[in-house]
């Protein structure tokens, strides 16, 4: 009984009787070309995270200089917050000459520009300065090849036969505008569009990104799942629910799900506070019950759900507006209120029962 040893089977022999005798269910793994390409972007996340840092860095030496370029203009690594930079790198320092490099579309002049370009040039604080933006530059340039090796992956995978579990066609959604983001995505989105039923990015929150990130982490034939609640199960957005003796009891979180598809689709649920889809109107709902952080699982669950009825039965979104929510919230709280009066015999209505009904 030496301290560290263990006397019982250790735990690779137990597994190893356990699936000799066929007790152990095989794991779920996307096929070969699939699992292909999640290597490859989960290494361009890490990618974009390294240019997180150098834009940071970037950051902490023009403040330390008193150049307040994120006051001039909103994002530093824009168009604008680019050309400014690179011209200082370049050696240029007049505050005019500096501002003048402003986009059109910036809605700041060029002299309020220039009054946030004025500091002290410390030559250590340049050196800083300038290798953070080279190192700017190298991470854009392997960004876009492996963008540009992503969609060549995308696009070397065969087109599935899906005749099965096929849904009648779905109204043609009213055609609109394309931004110049998604003009720029429109091949990448091809490529996506190409593996599954439905387009993914036509339901709102869902970004090419987004779309990519979930058909690489579980492939574009879902058979494994049973239904979608399996599927959200397995991608951590299923509500916790501890039991003990068949009563609902507090419970700590003992594991934590890591998957990226579950942490894409909260991501993406996130940016519907202000939206005017069924969606928005939903998130916004669960808010005011709970709390944003419950909104956010909720929406994605949701999400989730869409998501995998349009991969495996090719069901497509149908935008009904917000109003189609707040209808069908209206009509289950007057059919609560309802049946606590039929189940108390309440005989008059008080007035906040009258105005919920009307």
């Amino acid at each position: 009984m030496v301290p560290g040893r263990k006397s019982d089977m250790q735990d690779c022999q137990w597994l190893q009787k356990l699936h000799r005798c066929g007790l152990l269910r095989g794991a779920f793994r996307p096929p070969e070309a699939i699992a292909a390409i999640r290597s490859v972007l989960r290494e361009r996340e890490s990618v974009v995270s390294m240019r997180v840092q150098a834009i940071q860095h970037m950051q902490k030496s023009l403040d330390q200089m008193n150049i307040r370029v994120h006051h001039a203009v909103s994002d530093i690594d824009g168009v604008t917050g680019t050309a400014i930079i690179k011209a200082i790198v370049e050696g240029e320092r007049d505050p005019i000459k500096l501002a003048s490099h402003r986009d059109k579309r910036c809605k700041q002049s060029i002299h309020e520009i220039a009054d946030h370009l004025t500091g002290t040039w410390r030559e250590e604080h340049l050196f800083n300065l300038k290798q953070a933006f080279m190192t700017l530059q190298f991470l854009d340039e392997r960004i876009k090849e492996y963008d540009l090796k992503i969609s060549e992956m995308f696009e070397a995978i065969p087109k599935p036969d899906h005749t099965e579990n096929q849904t009648p066609p779905s109204p043609a959604l009213p055609t609109r505008k394309l931004t110049d983001k998604e003009k720029k995505n429109i091949p990448e989105k091809a490529n996506i569009t190409k593996l599954l039923r439905f387009d993914m990015t036509t339901i709102p929150g869902i970004s090419y990104a987004t779309a990519a990130t979930i058909v690489s982490e579980l492939g574009n034939l879902w058979d494994r799942f049973p239904d979608e609640h399996h599927f959200a199960s397995y991608i951590g957005l299923a509500p916790t629910l501890g039991k003990s003796a068949g009563k609902n009891v507090r419970q700590k979180r003992r594991c934590k799900n890591t998957s990226r598809a579950g942490r894409a689709l909260r991501m993406a649920a996130a940016t519907l506070y202000h939206s005017k889809s069924p969606l928005g109107a939903y998130f916004r709902s669960v808010s005011r019950r709970s709390d944003r952080k419950t909104a956010v699982k909720a929406t994605a669950r949701r999400l989730a759900h869409m998501i995998y009825r349009g991969v495996r039965y090719g069901k497509e979104y149908v935008d009904c507006g917000q109003e189609t929510n707040k209808t069908k919230v209206r009509k289950k709280m007057i059919k609560l209120v309802n049946n606590i009066i039929n189940e108390h015999k309440i005989s008059s209505l008080d007035l906040n029962i009258v105005q919920l009904q009307n």
